[in-house]
């Protein structure tokens, strides 16, 4: 980024003091049918109030949030705009990709400021992230939560005032394209070579887009959308564990269950137990 946009950020940052109550919203699902933005993302709202459209428990519904408040949302959560997404407001938008960070200022309906980070987040920061979403799932209250994302936040902040270098490139369209893809189509059985000819790509830059982007392999990133796509059919059927592994373009079983217990650490039978 050039000199004078880093300090125009960081002018703009060093002057955001949050109050002690903060509105919290939290979205870790999503429909599956609904594109996701594929990387977590903390959201401040400054002032005024926005409607959202949110995911839970197998239903989709709307809810609206006063400033000042976190809107957060996992890489796999569903949370969008209602209405205008360029709507009058004070918000501040942080999504954490592998090898930056993406900021969004909004002062106004037309005053937005854009921008890439030279760097991504510290892997302390990763791992903040991580407990922070850790905790949600055991059902952690949302004072501590919002004690967690307020934390976040100023490790964002103090670490983006202390970069330098260049803004590294925007995300890759292709990828952006291959990736909504992948996820719109986990029931069938896409083979790497499929996608590249797809794409107008060979499967080798294919796969360096998987890995630049996701920090994944892509076969891997592959079964976590097959996964993520087990994980609410277990939660919303009566499907045998053998029709939801069909059902996801698993041609074994055995080879479901495998992939199952490394990503979700317990077999699909106690994953369906864990959620009645």
């Amino acid at each position: 980024m050039n000199n004078t946009l880093q300090e125009e950020i960081s002018e703009l940052l060093a002057k955001i003091v949050l109050p002690e109550k903060m509105g919290i919203l939290f979205s870790a699902d999503s429909p599956l049918d609904k594109p996701v933005h594929g990387m977590p993302r903390l959201n401040v709202l400054l002032d005024k109030q926005m409607l959202f459209r949110l995911y839970e428990k197998g239903k989709l519904f709307e809810q609206r949030l006063e400033a000042p408040a976190f809107y957060y949302c996992t890489a796999s959560g569903y949370q969008w705009a209602v209405g205008d997404s360029k709507q009058e407001r004070r918000a501040i938008s942080f999504c954490y990709f592998k090898e930056y960070i993406r900021v969004v200022i909004f002062n106004s309906r037309n005053d937005i400021i854009y921008y890439h980070t030279p760097e991504p987040l510290s892997p302390a920061g990763f791992k903040l992230i991580e407990a922070l979403e850790s905790l949600q799932q055991e059902g952690t209250s949302l004072e501590l939560l919002g004690q967690l994302m307020r934390t976040l936040f100023a490790v964002t902040v103090n670490q983006i005032r202390n970069m330098k270098g260049q803004n590294s490139l925007r995300l890759n369209r292709n990828w952006g394209r291959i990736n909504a893809y992948l996820r719109a189509h986990r029931k069938e059985s896409l083979s790497r070579e499929k996608i590249a000819l797809m794409f107008h790509l060979s499967p080798g830059s294919l796969s360096r887009l998987a890995k630049k982007y996701t920090g994944m392999e892509f076969s891997k990133l592959r079964n976590l959308y097959k996964l993520e796509l087990a994980d609410e059919l277990l939660r919303s059927t009566d499907m045998t564990i053998e029709e939801i592994a069909e059902e996801c373009g698993f041609n074994y079983t055995s080879y479901f269950h495998r992939c199952f217990l490394e990503h979700f650490g317990m077999t699909p039978k106690k994953r369906r137990e864990s959620l009645i």
